[in-house]
């Protein structure tokens, strides 16, 4: 199956500004030389510690942010430098879901106002038509009958409500890929599931893809195909899921799989607990060579001098680190 999303070589600093002038101090590495794909009706997860870089990855690819460098190719045309109406077709196929339903969605506007918002955008619907798309909206992501609620407001919904509507106005255009930025991390554990299930249902009736940002490795497993974990800007590994989460092949990520809770009780007790020591250089001024290597117990010669490269080590699977030959 052909890739639907490739970017490549994707760089993204911010600048920091400090004193009373607000002189500039230096560069935040948000995204430093990423390189991934996906391909049509998978979904990617994105994993990593907070402030590794991945919201503003997302960003990136639904042009919100302006990448300083790199390419970024959608269905096959590449959208690096889109505006105008080329840049409003882009968004109408790439849409986000955000993390917090409730900061999402405008408090002072209803339900029927805000998904109405898309379709007019584009000119696609008005009068009774409008209205009827909204309906089916709602009632796509389980909020029946969904006449009922149009004259609602957000706060008049629970949470997990909100992200259900927060997923119908990301698909109200038709998206061909829907970047999920922790979709499911503000909401309580009975109504994940749920969301979870949603998705995958939305994704197999609408052929869609996904980029599932998250820090929850146990979700992640649950949903996605392919697996990329970053590291202060930089992809550090990734691969098909399964061998990712058996074999994985960074200490970064070997770290982050200890950490992940484990249902059975037996292994839970033998389980191995890996902890990071130190604190996540700056990202600022990062390490020389790797980037991983100040809290790395597999650090050894060269790790210093030379920032390792991806290199694959089995049929789809890539780390970069210098020792992976003696993880796996």
């Amino acid at each position: 199956m052909e890739d639907l999303l490739r970017v490549e070589d994707l760089v993204k600093y911010f600048p920091v500004k400090s004193g009373f002038f607000g002189e500039h101090s230096g560069l935040v590495h948000a995204v430093d030389h990423v390189t991934f794909s996906i391909r049509k009706e998978d979904t990617l997860g994105l994993v990593g510690e907070s402030g590794c870089g991945k919201t503003t990855l997302g960003r990136l690819i639904a042009k919100l942010e302006v990448q300083d460098r790199g390419r970024i190719f959608f269905g096959g045309k590449e959208i690096s430098t889109v505006k105008g109406e080329e840049l409003k077709r882009h968004r109408r196929e790439v849409q986000m879901v955000f993390q917090d339903p409730f900061e999402s969605l405008n408090p002072r506007r209803t339900v029927l106002a805000i998904l109405s918002q898309p379709f007019l955008n584009y000119e696609m619907a008005k009068g009774p038509d409008l209205k009827a798309n909204v309906v089916r909206l709602l009632e796509m992501v389980g909020l029946t009958p969904g006449a009922s609620y149009l004259q609602r407001y957000p706060h008049q919904f629970s949470g997990g409500q909100r992200q259900r509507i927060g997923i119908a106005r990301a698909l109200a255009l038709g998206p061909r890929l829907v970047i999920a930025d922790e979709p499911v991390s503000s909401l309580d554990i009975s109504i994940r599931a749920q969301i979870l299930n949603l998705m995958k249902k939305l994704q197999e009736a609408h052929g869609l893809s996904y980029l599932f940002i998250s820090h929850d490795l146990s979700v992640v497993r649950s949903v996605c195909n392919n697996v990329c974990v970053m590291y202060l800007g930089r992809v550090v590994e990734m691969g098909r899921t399964e061998e990712l989460f058996l074999t994985p092949r960074h200490p970064y990520t070997v770290a982050l799989l200890s950490a992940t809770p484990v249902a059975d009780p037996l292994k839970a007790k033998t389980k191995r607990r890996i902890i990071m020591t130190g604190d996540v250089p700056s990202a600022v001024n990062p390490p020389t060579g790797c980037r991983f290597r100040t809290r790395c117990s597999f650090q050894g010669q060269g790790c210093a001098d030379e920032e390792p490269a991806l290199q694959e080590y089995s049929s789809g699977h890539w780390a970069a680190c210098h020792r992976a030959g003696e993880i796996a």
